[in-house]
């Protein structure tokens, strides 16, 4: 009887942490622009970027996909879902190349992203390393994003 009670509870544990799943997206550009603003905060601007966004869960739910990228924007506006970007703004790890050769890697919170036009995208960036900065064209350009709590019925 113990043995059973405990199999229903780790069965019952794990369904609620599989509803309760987070997505992390990631998304890439061939090409872009990273300038310094005057607020010190900067600005990133994709160019040829895919029209979807990737995204996968992590354990124990494990599943992935893709979302059209004008959705994935909305995740900042959208009123309807928990923890949308906007009242949490994401993280995210960004790998890049400067067009020297540099690689460039940094964390940064992301905020107020534009589409503004067919394969371009520009985000705010509030970069949170210390070390020094390049800004420039960039290539080869990934930013991986943090999780947003998966809405059931959402996407």
């Amino acid at each position: 009887m113990k043995k059973l009670l405990g199999i229903l509870l780790f069965l019952t544990s794990s369904m609620a942490l599989a509803l309760n799943s987070g997505l992390l997206f990631l998304q890439s550009a061939t090409q872009g622009e990273l300038i310094k603003n005057k607020d010190k905060n900067y600005s990133l601007t994709l160019r040829d970027v895919p029209a979807y966004v990737g995204y996968f869960t992590d354990r124990p739910k494990r599943q992935a996909g893709t979302l059209p990228l004008t959705q994935f924007i909305e995740l900042w506006s959208d009123k309807n879902l928990k923890n949308n970007f906007s009242a949490v703004p994401p993280n995210a790890a960004i790998a890049m190349i400067a067009t020297s050769g540099k690689p460039q890697n940094f964390i940064a919170i992301i905020s107020n992203p534009h589409y503004i036009e067919k394969g371009t995208v520009t985000y705010q960036l509030n970069i949170l390393s210390k070390k020094s900065i390049l800004t420039g064209s960039m290539e080869h350009i990934n930013l991986f994003f943090d999780e947003i709590h998966w809405n059931p019925g959402g996407f």
